[in-house]
């Protein structure tokens, strides 16, 4: 088993008829620190951004939508996308990919339901 799996309670062929469940802080730093995931971010970026959406504020709210789609599916709310385009706003070096690598942590993308 990876080292990434064993920190999300990957399956033990020991434990097949019952599966434990923690939740430890080391999985929101694996995924925030991950190589993988700052990697994902990019080219995520890459895929959604291209050069149609512009950095302006109707361009960062389109952003945000086709982020959120791509990333967990569903668009956001009024109060993600307020949050989201101000942050867009501010934020210095790359924002689109840092507010990507936020949706890959968010509690809709790691859990499933």
């Amino acid at each position: 088993m990876s080292p990434l799996g064993a920190l999300f309670d990957g399956p033990d062929a020991n434990d097949c008829y019952r599966r434990t469940r923690t939740i430890i802080p080391q999985q929101s730093l694996a995924l925030t620190n991950s190589d993988w995931v700052h990697r994902m971010s990019q080219e995520i970026r890459k895929q959604v951004d291209a050069p149609k959406f512009p950095t302006d504020a109707a361009g960062n709210r389109a952003f945000v939508e086709a982020g959120f789609l791509r990333i967990l599916g569903r668009a956001p709310r009024e109060d993600e996308w307020k949050l989201s385009v101000e942050y867009l706003e501010r934020a210095e070096g790359d924002a689109r990919a840092s507010l990507l690598r936020a949706l890959i942590n968010h509690n809709d993308f790691v859990t499933i339901r």
